[in-house]
């Protein structure tokens, strides 16, 4: 059985709901955002839509990949995102300065309410050349900020040479 590629394409506007994280994603309502996914379908019931196989959400300034994901609440009012992978990979473009950060682990869950994505499994977090890694990253995005635990305890590597 062949498993046909699908692509949902939607404006900013549908994931204005991440409260002020648009405004630390430098998100604008002119802003697209595309969705590619082996398989997707929606549950009614626990008003989830579930995304299978080379599950890829990708915007202008950040974008996830997985194997697979999914989106709590409304498509145009997100509460919760999921995604699973091996690993699981989110990078953010920086609005505040140049460069990105990147995130990767098995499971990175975004927080609508809490403006914050949670990375565990083999978590790891760079930027600018400065790594975390621990078996549980979670990640402010209003402030930047990186807080890290776990059983495994926590790696840093800071680049001295950089500004």
């Amino acid at each position: 059985m062949a498993i046909r590629r699908r692509t949902l394409v939607f404006g900013a506007t549908l994931l204005s709901a991440l409260g002020e994280a648009q405004e630390a994603l430098n998100l604008s309502a002119n802003d697209t955002f595309r969705v590619l996914a082996d398989e997707a379908w929606e549950e009614l019931e626990s008003d989830a839509i579930h995304f299978k196989g080379n599950f890829r959400l990708i915007g202008p300034q950040w974008s996830v990949h997985a194997d697979e994901a999914t989106m709590f609440g409304s498509l145009y009012e997100p509460r919760r995102f999921v995604a699973d992978g091996s690993p699981a990979l989110i990078v953010v473009q920086k609005s505040r300065s140049n460069g990105h950060i990147t995130g990767r682990g098995e499971h990175i869950e975004y927080l609508r309410s809490e403006d914050s994505v949670e990375i565990t499994g083999a978590a790891t977090v760079v930027d600018r050349g400065d790594t975390v890694t621990s078996s549980m990253l979670r990640w402010d995005l209003l402030t930047d900020a990186i807080s890290a635990g776990g059983a495994d305890g926590v790696r840093m590597v800071i680049d001295a040479k950089k500004n």
